[in-house]
């Protein structure tokens, strides 16, 4: 999730994993939402008081992010040339995307591409793409029908060490020990 000024999505995309909103981004507020992420996902037994902070701190970031938002016309027509950049990025994610590609197809230089980018969404082009490939093998595993060879490939990344090295830098952990710890707690809250 990303946050726009307006506080209002900049786009949504529809993918097989369900809805997926975009917002555009600032540094400090990702950076704090990835903490309190992998606090949810990694702790084998979450830490209450940890894990209230890190919320707390996400909130905090996002109430600044009001005032350092740019404005004006100029940025909306920015958010809408990046709002497609981002449904294209999510729907074509298992594709190789480069940045000029995606440059080219919005009429921008590539260095201009990647400064706006990066700017608007908080990330860089190339993190963007490998967290939404992320979060597609990450629903594909929860399905638990394919290898996660087959995941890796289906979902973009050139071969499942790729992905384990995404999985790893993004979460913190392996594929495997999240499919791991996705079905023992799908056994768990199904009773098995």
């Amino acid at each position: 999730m990303r946050w726009s000024d307006e506080g209002a999505p900049l786009t949504t995309s529809h993918s097989s994993s369900g809805q997926r909103l975009y917002w555009t981004g600032h540094a400090r507020a990702l950076q704090a939402a990835r903490r309190l992420r992998a606090l949810l996902l990694m702790a084998p037994s979450p830490d209450a008081l940890a894990i209230e902070q890190a919320t707390l701190d996400f909130v905090g970031q996002m109430e600044q992010l009001a005032p350092a938002c740019p404005t004006g016309q100029a940025d909306a027509r920015l958010r809408t040339v990046y709002g497609r950049v981002l449904d294209r990025i999510g729907s074509d994610f298992a594709q190789p995307l480069t940045i000029a590609e995606l440059a080219q197809a919005e009429g921008r230089a590539p260095l201009q591409f990647l400064r706006e980018f990066t700017r608007l969404v908080g990330v860089t082009p190339h993190a963007f793409i490998v967290e939404t490939r992320v979060q597609a093998a990450r629903a594909m595993m929860r399905h638990g029908a394919e290898s996660l060879a087959s995941i890796a490939l289906d979902c973009g990344f050139s071969h499942q060490s790729h992905m384990g090295t995404a999985f790893r830098k993004l979460l913190g952990q392996t594929p495997r020990q999240y499919a791991n710890a996705h079905t023992l707690s799908a056994n768990h809250s199904s009773g098995a």
